[in-house]
């Protein structure tokens, strides 16, 4: 029975540790795209020419 329950805890274990992972790396990926879209959406910043041509 102590170890019928024990591999039963192991197991729920195991499949909690891999849904943690999924959920872990799906919000990694959210959090890239979401500053990708970030820096997409900001204006390209104007760098004038050096020397300044008079």
């Amino acid at each position: 029975m102590f170890l019928k329950a024990f591999l039963t805890m192991a197991a729920a274990d195991a499949v909690d540790r891999k849904m943690r992972e999924r959920q872990r790396r799906a919000w990694i990926e959210a959090e890239r795209a979401r500053i990708a879209a970030e820096q997409a959406a900001r204006p390209a910043v104007y760098v004038p020419p050096w020397p300044p041509s008079s």
